[in-house]
């Protein structure tokens, strides 16, 4: 009786029982082999072992194919290699001959199968909010186990200037930019080829304002604290995602923007949405 042994979820091991058993006539006497699927430097390899772990065969499955495609040509490679083992049983072999010893000692057995899995991802966004449009660009990092998709993340955000009309002052305006850094939890799901990502974080950082057209010109720093939730929607293309994606940000306090001699003041937006594109690189640790 055949057992399927697997460590990845695509192709799905269940799925892979389901198709495979179909296959295999009723009439055959099947070894006490084991079939175990796995990841092995980012490819996901199927082996017919025997229970000594001695490999019987092993192929790498197309990453580029859908988990169910995966399942079906898994099956058939298992089907057909129980198939050859058959024929040699039925010219009155009872089981393939053992290799050598210097055979059995000079096959390594494939590295254990990747604990983590990493996302690197980045690219260029449009800030919207008041002050009109900007520019801004994100970097972020993300670890997963390597079977789930929940992680943890981290992310680096810079908002380019935006400019608004000091109301006090004629002909008078005040500039503000903002780098943020964010740490919270990261979510990828997919399906065949298409991903969806997560991120939720709380986040701090600096926001620099400046004024322009005043008697005397300032400027000032502070420290800004908020929450961020960023949603993307992306194709993969073996370990690369192009994505497109949607950051809504919040800030926890007022900014207020005074000018020295002139009355009134301004205040600096609580809320802001990036939207952009960019790529995210898939590795395993």
């Amino acid at each position: 009786m055949l057992e399927v042994h697997s460590t990845v979820t695509c192709p799905a091991r269940a799925d892979v029982a389901a198709r495979l058993e179909p296959l295999l006539p009723r009439q055959w006497a099947l070894p006490a082999d084991v079939v175990e699927i796995g990841a092995v430097e980012g490819q996901t390899t199927v082996r017919l072992v025997r229970q000594d772990g001695t490999t019987i065969a092993q192929r790498v499955l197309p990453a580029d194919e859908p988990c169910a495609a995966q399942a079906q040509i898994a099956a058939v490679m298992i089907a057909t290699w129980e198939g050859r083992l058959q024929a040699q049983r039925s010219d009155g072999a009872l089981a393939l001959p053992e290799p050598p010893a210097a055979l059995v000692v000079a096959t390594p057995r494939p590295p254990p199968a990747p604990r983590w899995r990493g996302e690197l991802g980045g690219g260029p966004l449009a800030a919207l909010g008041q002050g009109g449009l900007g520019i801004a660009a994100s970097l972020d990092a993300a670890v997963f186990a390597a079977t789930s998709s929940w992680g943890v993340g981290i992310a680096l955000v810079g908002i380019g200037d935006h400019q608004a009309p000091f109301g006090g002052q004629p002909g008078a305006t005040y500039t503000w930019r903002r780098l943020e850094l964010g740490l919270g939890t990261a979510l990828t799901l997919r399906a065949a080829r298409w991903s969806f990502a997560f991120r939720g974080a709380a986040v701090g950082g600096l926001v620099d304002v400046r004024g322009s057209g005043f008697a005397v010109n300032q400027g000032t720093t502070s420290v800004d604290l908020g929450v961020s939730a960023t949603f993307r929607l992306g194709y993969r293309v073996g370990a690369v995602t192009p994505w497109v994606g949607l950051t809504a940000m919040a800030w926890a306090r007022d900014q207020v923007v005074r000018a020295a001699f002139v009355d009134g003041q301004e205040s600096l937006p609580r809320y802001e949405a990036l939207a952009g594109v960019g790529v995210t690189w898939e590795a395993f640790l």
